[in-house]
């Protein structure tokens, strides 16, 4: 949200897929790193602070857009491995078996409903039985007709959104497009940037029941989804000196850091009734993602940090001198395709549950480096780049039986599931270690509940399991069982519920992404902890207060978290390293959201508060001190077709550094004021 996403740090190109490349690639990078030994040993740094997936893995709660949230306990808080999101049934990973360290978000503009299995689900197999957040995208039956939302903000920002419904009596058909525009929020001295951050993205859907007097009720859903972002996204911080001076300040060396991608996703979806109490679901689907990144990481041969930074500063206060520059950057693709079906039979008071799905996917890779100059305040480029390609597959087959018994109060789910991964790495323009491995596992679930009028019990335990990624040097999969204990009461208004669990990890995998600043070299890389006990504690209360016609909505969250490694034991040989019975750093261990509302007629507000404790690196140099975020939403709807709203995010704007380090002070994005309208018709 409001905070900026996905910074990164380069600082280990020559280390690349563990150090299993050789040829043209590592020289180049060697004599890059001849000045700077860290270059090639420096690994996963400090924790960034980005809304959106820092509390996902942490395991606090998300609100993409205002109303509405979902929150999801992660597998360790140390990586993506066997935490799968999912939008109508299917997974939103492009790549979630080659490229697990990826992921997507659902769109908050189309999100309309969401659940969290922190236990997982055997339905997605091991991409799923570590964490599964369910959401569901803009139905046909959500829609209740045309509408047009315009939306600015201070930064001269603009959105605008359409969408349209055509109602037939045998179909029904939905498109919504969107696009937004904005300055970037940090401004060069001496250079422009030339261009905007824009995002662009469309909805579309068809959908047709069948006819009337048919044998069997069938519901049949065609939808596509495009979006295409680009943002400037600059990795060099700053010195003590330039960010006293203005902390949103950024050096014209940077301004050609950039993020783009692009993604296409078409799905088709069946569901049938057989025979009363039988219902079947079927899903076809094909994901492409393009994503591409340049981030200027090295001046005159040293990586950009300590001199090498002061230089730069130097040089772009006076706007003469020249120095040499070499980038990282990345074009990567991605793909995945597969079916999959699961049948529900009722027997009365029992259900049970078949399901079977066939996966594909690849991420075709190609990191390299770039030369520039930069002369005079300007930047150019001055060689051809230096790139390889990397083509990582994977093949998935899984099956799962359930089975939800039950007798008066009690209930007994029993379930086992069965994954085989095959995986292949390839190169055709570096040798590679052998990495073509299988890995298969069984999955038994087995959970125990009872109800009664406002207090509910259950208890659980579940083998958890995930396959190594193509970049495991180690092919060791991801192992736990699971054990949870907890309880819901309700009485009135008031909800609540409580959860004791407990992750015994035989294996913990450990990648560079989603909460960490990290070398993109080593994105490709995915480590092994090894023994690490997680034990955890779930807290939520919710209530809501009527006083005749004004109703208060409040709702709490509370989440603690104690991860630890039970050896000592470092991830590379020459670091970064962990000690046995302590806490992992990268993990909060306390996350809390406060949420209270109010409603009035046709007025809305909200107000929610997020809090994270400090978290730290593997680097003992960088942490990110505890923070706490507070967001607002206020709209009045004038009546059932026009609708006024503002939004304030990080109405604290904190202004602390989000980063400092050796490679400078790098700001957070701050408050944020955004005004907007909304029309149906």
């Amino acid at each position: 949200m409001s905070q900026r996403r996905g910074l990164l740090k380069v600082s280990a190109v020559a280390g690349l897929v563990s150090g299993s490349l050789a040829g043209p690639w590592a020289h180049a990078a060697e004599s890059l790193a001849a000045d700077h030994p860290a270059f090639e040993t420096a690994a996963i740094n400090a924790m960034y602070y980005d809304s959106a997936e820092r509390q996902l893995t942490a395991g606090g709660e998300l609100i993409p857009t205002l109303p509405g949230s979902f929150s999801i306990r992660g597998a360790g808080g140390s990586g993506h491995s066997g935490i799968a999101i999912i939008e109508d049934r299917v997974n939103l990973a492009p790549a979630p078996y080659s490229a697990p360290y990826l992921w997507q978000l659902p769109d908050p503009d189309t999100l309309v409903a969401s659940s969290a299995n922190a236990a997982g689900s055997l339905l997605y197999g091991g991409s799923g039985s570590f964490g599964v957040l369910e959401t569901q995208s803009l139905g046909l039956h959500d829609t209740p007709g045309n509408s047009l939302r315009l939306q600015g903000n201070e930064d001269k920002g603009w959105g605008a959104e359409g969408r349209g419904l055509i109602d037939a009596d045998d179909y029904k058909v939905l498109l919504q497009a969107s696009h937004r525009r904005q300055q970037p929020w940090q401004e060069p001295r001496s250079a422009e940037l030339g261009q905007d951050d824009s995002q662009t993205k469309v909805l579309f859907k068809i959908a047709a029941n069948s006819l009337p007097g048919a044998r069997s009720r069938q519901h049949t859903e065609f939808k596509y989804q495009y979006s295409q972002q680009r943002q400037f996204l600059p990795g060099m911080g700053l010195t003590p000196a330039d960010w006293q001076l203005n902390p949103e300040l950024v050096y014209g060396a940077a301004t050609q850091d950039r993020l783009k991608s692009r993604s296409h996703r078409y799905q088709l979806s069946h569901r049938v009734e057989p025979t009363a109490g039988s219902r079947v679901f079927t899903e076809l689907y094909y994901h492409s993602h393009h994503s591409s990144q340049l981030q200027m990481s090295f001046a005159d041969g040293a990586f950009i940090q300590g001199d090498a930074l002061e230089q730069l500063a130097a040089l772009d206060a006076a706007a003469i001198g020249a120095v040499s520059l070499v980038d990282f950057r990345r074009d990567d693709d991605f793909e995945a395709m597969g079916i999959q079906t699961q049948a529900i039979t009722q027997y009365g008071r029992h259900k049970v549950s078949y399901s079977a799905r066939w996966h594909r996917d690849k991420a075709e890779l190609a990191p390299g480096l770039g030369s520039w100059l930069w002369q005079g305040g300007q930047l150019s480029d001055t060689a051809e780049s230096l790139s390889i390609r990397i083509d990582d597959k994977a093949s998935v087959w899984s099956s799962a039986v359930t089975a939800e018994l039950n007798w008066s109060a009690v209930t007994l789910e029993l379930g086992v599931g069965y994954e085989d991964v095959s995986l292949e790495r390839s190169s055709e323009t570096v040798p590679l270690s052998a990495a073509d491995f299988s890995e298969s596992e069984w999955l038994p679930t087995a959970k125990l509940s009872w109800r009664g009028e406002a207090l509910s019990l259950f208890i659980s335990v579940g083998r958890a399991w995930a396959a190594a990624s193509p970049g495991n040097q180690g092919q060791r999969s991801q192992q736990a069982w699971q054990y949870e204990l907890g309880g819901r009461f309700e009485s009135g208004r008031l909800k609540s519920a409580l959860s004791l669990y407990q992750r015994d990890f035989d294996n913990l995998h450990f990648d560079c992404t989603a909460n960490s600043f990290c070398d993109p070299a080593l994105r490709l890389n995915q480590y092994n902890l090894g023994e690490v006990d997680v034990k955890g504690v779930e807290l939520a209360l919710d209530y809501r207060l009527d006083s005749g016609s004004v109703n208060w909505p409040m709702g709490l969250k509370y989440h603690y978290t104690q991860a630890k490694a039970l050896h000592s034991g470092c991830l590379m040989l020459s670091g970064p390293c962990l000690m046995a019975d302590e806490q992992l750093p990268w993990l909060p261990e306390h996350a809390l959201s406060l949420h209270v509302g109010l409603e009035w007629d046709g007025f809305k507000a909200k107000a929610q508060g997020i809090y994270r404790s400090e978290v730290a690196s593997l680097s003992p140099q960088e942490t990110a001190k505890d923070s706490m975020q507070l967001d607002l939403l206020l709209s009045y709807d004038f009546n059932s077709k026009h609708q006024l709203y503002f939004r304030a995010e990080d109405l604290l704007d904190d202004a602390s550094p989000l980063r400092e380090d050796d490679s400078g002070l790098l700001a957070s994005v701050g408050r944020r004021l955004q005004l907007g309208y909304r029309m149906k018709f």
